[in-house]
């Protein structure tokens, strides 16, 4: 294994974002924005 680590939101929010991709189901765009938001400033704060 030598990849890098995932935490099992990113995998989580990549998954399911893969399955509405599969689908053709739209992606919130400003939920998924909000989310990788948190994902940013989570380590600043």
């Amino acid at each position: 294994k030598n990849g890098l680590p995932v935490s099992t939101t990113q995998a989580i929010v990549g998954a399911i974002i893969g399955w509405s991709l599969f689908t053709g189901n739209k992606t919130d765009l400003t939920v998924l924005a909000r989310i990788v938001g948190s994902w940013i400033s989570s380590p600043i704060l």
